[in-house]
C-alpha cells in the first residue's frame, strides 16, 4: 500500500531569527514523501535568502515569492501550489518534533481520518516551557472520531484552540482558504472541524509555539482586530451544518468583541462605531429568528452587553 504525500506550508514574513530552526525541523521529518513549501510573502530582512539556500539544498523544497499580504494569503498560496493528499501549516517561527508527520499520517490513514490533532507547548525565547499553557489539554479524548463532538469537548473543557498548526487534515476538507485578515485561525479551524467526517486527537506534544513580543496574541488589541473578529463570526455563521456548540462559540466571539471594544479609546471606538451597529442589530435578530434552540445563546450574548452598558 503506498503512503500518502504530504505538503507542508509555511508562511514566511520577516522571521530569519527563527526560520533556520523551522525549517531544519522539517526536513528533519521522519516521513520522508513530503514537499516543503516556504512562502514568502515579501520580507524585508535576510528570510528570503535563508528560504533560497534551503531551496537549492533539499529538492522537497518549493519557494513561492509574492509581494506581503499576510499569513492568510500567503497559506492560500501555498495551498494552490500543492500536490499533497494531507496538508500541514507550519507557522515560521515555530518547530514540530521530527515524527510528527509520521505518526500523524499513521493516524489518519489507520482511522481513516480527514483530521488528526495533536498537543503543543509554549516555550520562550531562551527555550523554558511556560507553566500553565494555554494549549496544554488535561482531558483524555482518544475514543472521540466525530469531529463536531471533539469541538463540543474541547470547548466543555476549556481545551479547544483555534490554532491551525495544530491539525493535519486532508486536502478534500479544505472547501475554502484563509481569509485575508488577522484572526483566520479563528475561521479556518471551525470550518475544517465542521466540514471533516472523522478526525483523531493525539495526545503528543508535537508542536513547538515559541513566545515572543510580535505575536499576535501578545499585542494590545485594537479597531483591526475587533474588524477581523467581525469578519471571522460573519464567516462562523454561515457554516451551514452549525449546531448548538458552534453557535455558543459565535456568541462567546461576541461577547470577546465587546469586550475588546469596552478597552478602546474614544478614537478607536469611533472607527468601528459603524460596523459595531451592525453587529449588535445581527445578534438582535438572531436572538428572536433563530432556531429556538438557538436563541438562548444569543440572548445571553445580547443581555451581557446590556449588563455592561456602562462599559460598552
Amino acid at each position: 500500500m503506498s503512503k500518502p504525500s504530504v505538503s507542508i506550508i509555511v508562511p514566511v514574513y520577516n522571521a530569519e531569527r527563527y526560520l533556520e530552526d523551522c525549517i531544519e525541523s522539517l526536513i528533519g521529518q521522519t516521513y520522508r514523501d513530503i514537499e516543503i513549501i516556504l512562502v514568502d510573502d515579501g520580507s524585508t530582512d535576510g528570510s528570503k535568502e535563508i528560504c533560497e539556500r534551503y531551496a537549492v539544498s533539499d529538492s522537497r523544497i518549493k519557494l513561492i515569492h509574492k509581494r506581503n499580504g499576510g499569513a492568510g494569503s500567503a497559506r492560500n498560496s501555498g495551498l494552490a501550489a500543492s500536490k499533497g493528499e494531507y496538508i500541514y501549516f507550519c507557522d515560521s517561527d515555530d518547530t514540530i518534533r521530527p515524527e510528527t508527520i509520521e505518526r500523524s499520517v499513521d493516524a489518519a490513514v489507520s482511522e481513516d481520518a480527514d483530521l488528526v490533532m495533536f498537543g503543543a507547548e509554549t516555550v520562550t525565547g531562551s527555550g523554558d516551557r511556560i507553566t500553565n499553557d494555554p494549549y496544554e489539554k488535561k482531558h483524555d479524548y482518544s475514543s472521540i472520531r466525530d469531529p463536531k463532538a471533539l469541538f463540543t469537548e474541547m470547548k466543555k473543557n476549556d481545551e479547544y484552540a483555534c490554532c491551525v498548526p495544530f491539525l493535519f487534515m486532508r486536502r478534500t476538507v479544505i472547501r475554502s482558504g484563509f481569509i485575508r485578515t488577522i484572526h483566520e485561525d479563528e475561521l479556518f479551524t471551525p470550518q475544517i472541524i465542521y466540514s471533516a467526517r472523522r478526525a483523531v486527537v493525539l495526545p503528543d506534544i508535537f508542536y513547538i509555539r515559541k513566545l515572543h513580543e510580535n505575536s499576535v496574541t501578545t499585542t494590545k488589541k485594537c479597531e483591526k482586530n475587533y474588524l477581523a473578529m467581525l469578519h471571522v463570526i460573519a464567516g462562523l455563521e454561515k457554516i451551514e451544518n452549525k449546531d448548538a456548540t458552534l453557535v455558543s462559540h459565535i456568541c462567546d466571539l461576541y461577547r470577546t468583541i465587546n469586550v475588546m471594544y469596552s478597552g478602546f479609546d474614544e478614537a478607536e471606538k469611533e472607527k468601528v462605531k459603524e460596523k459595531k451597529k451592525k453587529a449588535d442589530k445581527h445578534f438582535i435578530k438572531m436572538m428572536i429568528g433563530s432556531k429556538a434552540e438557538y436563541r438562548k445563546f444569543y440572548r445571553h450574548a445580547v443581555l451581557s452587553k446590556i449588563y455592561h452598558a456602562g462599559k460598552y
